[in-house]
C-alpha cells in the first residue's frame, strides 16, 4: 500500500514511495517512462506519463479525461470523488492538470465554508464548544452527510439537503422540472426579501406540497414541512420496496399527493399578490418564500438604511421562527 504524508483538505501529499506500475490502471496500456513529465508543458499528451503528487503514475490523457468527467454541473449534486486518485483517494495534483483542478479546488473550499455555516446552525452547541480537532471531525461528517448543488444562475454552490435524500434515485426531480437556483437567485426570494444574497439563510419557505412553513430542503430545490417530508420518505421507501431497480428513472415514482390550500382567511399563511390560495404540488411554481426573518426583525426606522447589525443569535430565525416549539434553537440573550 502507498505510504504518504497527506492533507485531505487541500489535496496535497508528499510521496515516500515509488510507483512501480507498468500499466496505466485506467486504459491498461503500458506506461512510458520516456514520456514522464513533471511540468505543465507536455507536447504529446496522449502518450505522456505523469506522476501525481501522491506518487501514483498515470497516462496524462487518461487522468485528464477522468477529471473532465468529474467536473460538477447543475444537473446533479456536487461530487468530488472523481477528482481523486483512484489508487489512494488523494485529490489529483500535478502542474499539467491545473487547468482542470483549479476550479474543483476552489469549489471544495467554498463547499467547506458552507458546511461550516450549516454546522453552526444544525449542531450549534457541538460546533461552538469544539476544539480544532473536533471541528475537523464535524466537517468531515458534513462532507459525508450534506448535499450541495451548483446554482444554474450564479454558478455558485449552495446547501440543498442531505445525501440520504439526494441519493434516493426515486426522489430526484425529473429532467426538465426547472433549473436549480440558490436561495439568492430564486425569484421567490427576490419577491420577499430586499437583500436576498446577504439574507439567504433567513428566508422562511413554504412547503411545496402544503401551506405549512418548511423545515427541510431536499434535491436542491424542494422544500418540505416535517409532515410532508415524512410522507415523501414513506412514498420513496414503498416504491423501492415494491419495484426496486425497475422504477423508470426518467419518470420516477408517482408524485407526492398535495394537500389543498383551504384558501382565503381559512389559510393563515401569506399569499402571493392577487391570489387567495396557495399552489401546492410537485411543480416548481409551488415554491414560495413567506418572509425574510432578517427583514422582519429590522426596526422600521432602519429598514431603508445601508447597514443593519443583528446581535449574535439572530440565526435562530432559521428554525422555529415563530416560537411554536418553545425555545428550541433559540439563544437567550438576557
Amino acid at each position: 500500500m502507498a505510504s504518504t504524508t497527506s492533507d485531505y483538505d487541500t489535496g496535497r501529499a508528499t510521496s515516500t514511495f515509488t510507483d512501480s506500475s507498468l500499466d496505466c490502471a485506467i486504459c491498461l496500456c503500458p506506461l512510458d517512462d520516456d514520456g514522464e513529465s513533471g511540468s505543465d508543458d507536455v507536447s504529446d499528451r496522449a502518450s505522456s506519463t505523469i506522476t501525481l503528487r501522491c506518487g501514483h503514475r498515470w497516462h496524462l490523457r487518461c487522468i485528464e479525461e477522468q477529471l473532465q468527467h468529474a467536473q460538477p454541473d447543475t444537473s446533479r449534486r456536487i461530487l468530488f470523488s472523481g477528482c481523486r486518485c483512484a489508487k489512494c483517494g488523494l485529490f489529483c495534483d500535478h502542474p499539467a492538470l491545473r487547468h482542470l483542478t483549479r476550479r474543483t479546488d476552489t469549489l471544495r473550499n467554498r463547499v467547506d465554508e458552507l458546511i461550516t455555516d450549516q454546522l453552526s446552525v444544525d449542531a450549534a452547541s457541538a460546533w461552538h464548544s469544539a476544539d480544532r480537532r473536533e471541528r475537523k471531525k464535524l466537517i468531515d461528517e458534513g462532507r459525508r452527510s450534506y448535499a450541495f448543488y451548483l446554482c444554474a444562475s450564479c454558478n455558485e454552490p449552495y446547501f440543498g439537503g442531505t445525501v440520504d435524500c439526494a441519493d434516493q434515485s426515486q426522489g430526484e426531480l425529473p429532467a426538465g422540472e426547472g433549473d436549480r437556483l440558490c436561495p439568492a437567485c430564486s425569484p421567490s426570494s427576490q419577491l420577499a426579501c430586499r437583500d436576498p444574497i446577504r439574507h439567504r439563510g433567513y428566508h422562511v419557505w413554504k412547503c411545496r406540497y402544503c401551506c405549512n412553513a418548511s423545515s427541510h430542503i431536499c434535491y436542491g430545490t424542494v422544500h418540505f414541512c416535517d409532515r410532508c417530508h415524512d410522507r415523501n420518505s414513506d412514498r420513496v421507501r414503498e416504491q423501492g420496496r415494491r419495484y426496486g431497480s425497475r422504477v423508470n428513472a426518467s419518470s420516477g415514482p408517482p408524485p407526492l399527493e398535495a394537500i389543498k390550500c383551504p384558501g382565503g382567511n381559512a389559510c393563515p399563511y401569506p399569499k402571493l399578490e392577487g391570489q387567495d390560495h396557495h399552489l401546492n404540488g410537485s411543480a416548481c411554481r409551488c415554491e414560495q418564500v413567506y418572509y425574510c426573518a432578517w427583514c422582519r426583525s429590522m426596526p422600521l426606522s432602519a429598514r431603508h438604511g445601508s447597514n443593519v447589525i443583528l446581535e449574535e443569535g439572530s440565526r435562530n430565525f432559521i428554525s422555529n421562527p415563530s416560537g411554536e416549539f418553545g425555545m428550541r434553537h433559540w439563544q437567550q440573550l438576557n
